[in-house]
């Protein structure tokens, strides 16, 4: 796709007339919207993921005309559905309707369907002469003067912050390659120049090899993100008027859940070796040796337990090709590479067990410095917690695309790990002498 994508604002209308004032009022203000008029023809490709207000006529043209409230939300419920990725978004829905008792009927079918509508809103459409003389501050205090929640609003504000400041870095990157240009040259190769030199800088050499041409943008692409990445985390992105409450009291499934969005990746490409990717391994003796490790024991009652291991080499190794690896006899593709391996045990809770006070202090307790716990996240629906040992770390030998990757570590949580265990390696201990009263 090469247009930009991702709009904000759905407006779904029989009568394009009767809300063009609104949509002219969007474009001015660079108000990211689509438009449907609740016929089939034009129905997307794929459902929209980013959607987050909607504004709905009830009463549509070919749709709802002459059904029963219950065939008219259902409908519009359905409709929904095909336009939106309901099960992922959240929403704040604007009514325009006369029949209000319509509006529970519809919430209903959409909860079936398990969306995420944070609020809604029921208002009469205004008049065509006062939709003519509508500003964007009146518009605002017409759908949002009854808005409850401030994180829907702090969101909107978040992802919007994002947006631009994604625009802006892109723009000044982009601009560099003017200073490229001469008269043999234009933007296009400028900027494939300087995306040549990404690539080269996360390889560590002067050029790229023929062989790797076609996939070199990919570690351009990385040095992209990890710069953006920076410029992030040295701004402020915050809305001050959300106030927030003094607990967090979560449940473990919530915090599973949490825990995976925000520490793992799903692997997207299994023929590769990264840092921080997790496979599983059979080897009975090594799991049974953990399970009889004396703090991986007190985990594991609590569920079914298997044998994972973690790629520990460091990423600038890997892009760098500066790790062991034995190529077939044409030379022409690797058999094996030597990799740095931490082995753990990883445990699927039972449900029963979720809100057991003692795998809840088990979780909360400090552990050994040789024990590194990764607490619970979400796989397959299933809450899981690893148990990394430490003296486990060894280089082993991975055969190329056979192994089972299901997660990846992200960065922060696999230098955490990475730094722990050298810390574990090099640990020395003293003997220094202790005052303590008795």
């Amino acid at each position: 796709m090469w247009f930009p994508q991702n709009p904000k604002v759905l407006v779904i209308d029989d009568q394009i007339k009767e809300v063009e004032p609104i949509l002219k009022l969007f474009s001015r203000y660079g108000i990211s919207y689509i438009y449907y008029d609740g016929g089939e023809k034009a129905l997307p490709k794929r459902p929209f993921t980013t959607i987050r207000i909607v504004i709905l006529d009830i009463d549509l043209e070919g749709r709802t005309k002459g059904l029963d409230d219950k065939s008219k939300a259902s409908s519009l419920a359905e409709y929904l559905n095909q336009l939106i990725n309901i099960k992922n978004a959240f929403l704040y829905i604007l009514f325009w309707t006369n029949h209000p008792e319509i509006i529970p009927l519809i919430l209903k079918y959409l909860n079936i369907a398990s969306s995420a509508v944070i609020e809604y809103k029921n208002l009469e459409k205004p008049s065509k002469s006062e939709l003519k003389k509508i500003s964007l501050k009146k518009l605002e205090k017409i759908l949002f003067s009854d808005l409850k929640s401030e994180v829907f609003a702090f969101f909107l504000n978040w992802e919007n912050q994002l947006q631009e400041k994604v625009s802006k870095y892109t723009n000044a990157i982009s601009n560099i390659a003017k200073s490229e240009i001469d008269d043999t040259h234009n933007w296009d190769y400028a900027m494939k120049s300087i995306l040549s030199k990404l690539a080269c800088s996360y390889l560590g050499r002067d050029k790229i090899d023929i062989s790797e041409r076609s996939y070199a943008i990919s570690y351009a692409t990385a040095v992209l993100n990890s710069g953006f990445k920076e410029s992030l985390l040295n701004s402020k992105i915050f809305n001050t008027s959300i106030s927030l409450s003094n607990t967090s009291t979560l449940s473990l499934e919530t915090i599973s859940k949490l825990n995976h969005i925000l520490f793992f990746e799903d692997v997207t490409n299994a023929k590769i070796i990264e840092n921080g990717k997790i496979f599983y391994k059979k080897d009975a003796s090594l799991l049974e040796l953990l399970k009889n490790d004396k703090t991986i024991k007190k985990f594991i009652s609590y569920g079914t337990s298997k044998l994972v291991s973690v790629v520990l080499t460091p990423s600038c190794d890997i892009a760098h090709q500066k790790i062991l690896h034995k190529m077939n006899a044409a030379n022409t593709d690797i058999l094996f590479e030597m990799h740095r391996l931490l082995y753990g045990v990883q445990i699927e809770i039972d449900k029963e067990k979720y809100n057991d006070k003692k795998l809840l202090e088990l979780l909360n307790n400090s552990l050994p410095e040789k024990i590194y716990l990764i607490q619970p996240f979400l796989l397959n629906d299933k809450v899981c917690i690893i148990l990394f040992h430490f003296d486990t770390i060894s280089s082993k030998k991975i055969t190329l695309k056979r192994q089972n990757y299901k997660i990846i570590l992200k960065e922060s949580l696999a230098f955490d790990l990475q730094t722990k265990l050298a810390n574990h390696v090099n640990h020395l201990g003293n003997s220094m002498l202790e005052y303590k009263k008795n």
